[in-house]
């Protein structure tokens, strides 16, 4: 890999107080927020944990879990007052994951892939500017691997995936330059010589790190 660039996020308080300020629903991008909380952590959670790392307000933040846990979404432990995912996430996951062939038709692939170069092999679902999920993965069992699970989000513009994503989704250079301009690298490219590997990437069909 030629050059690693490592994105950091905004933190989760901003992000969700942008969301549910900007969102139509702001119940849904709450109850979205803690599931992906939950998702993340290793351990279960109280009330007060979650309202602190999501910026919530604690009486609001029971409010939904409480919703979340009728609809067998979170599991609450009454020992120790602390909130988990629950199985129902699993069928929804399980219903998409019939509906979406991507997955059955990739993982061959990516198996191939992985174990011919000796490389960790993503797939990926990408979700307009904002994020790209891992739909998919493969690896090639060598010492060295790239370590992420299926689920995981990542800003949809980082890394050469990033830049297939922009060359190929035909969005307007505004709104690229906007984007772009959120994230946070390391050791950022400038933005006139990003738009130069977007066009080698549409050249040549694929974008290398």
């Amino acid at each position: 890999m030629s050059d690693l660039i490592r994105a950091r996020s905004p933190s989760p308080v901003r992000k969700v107080a942008a969301a549910v300020k900007d969102s139509k629903a702001p119940a849904i991008t709450r109850a979205a927020a803690i599931l992906r909380l939950l998702g993340r952590s290793d351990r279960p959670l109280g009330v007060q944990a979650i309202a602190k790392e999501l910026g919530l307000v604690p009486s609001t933040c029971l409010y939904v879990l409480r919703a979340l846990a009728e609809e067998e979404l979170v599991s609450f432990d009454a020992d120790t007052k602390r909130y988990a995912l629950e199985a129902g996430v699993l069928t929804l996951a399980r219903h998409w994951l019939r509906r979406d062939p991507f997955n059955d038709l990739a993982q061959p692939l990516l198996d191939r892939l992985a174990q011919r170069f000796g490389l960790t092999m993503l797939g990926v679902q990408a979700v307009g500017l904002d994020h790209m999920i891992v739909v998919a993965m493969a690896q090639s069992g060598s010492g060295f691997q790239l370590s992420t699970r299926v689920g995981s989000r990542f800003p949809a513009l980082i890394s050469a995936t990033g830049r297939c994503i922009a060359a190929f989704g035909d969005y307007p250079v505004a709104e690229l330059k906007a984007r772009f301009d959120q994230l946070r690298w390391d050791d950022p490219p400038a933005f006139d010589d990003w738009m130069a590997q977007l066009r080698q990437t549409r050249a040549q069909g694929f974008a290398v790190d």
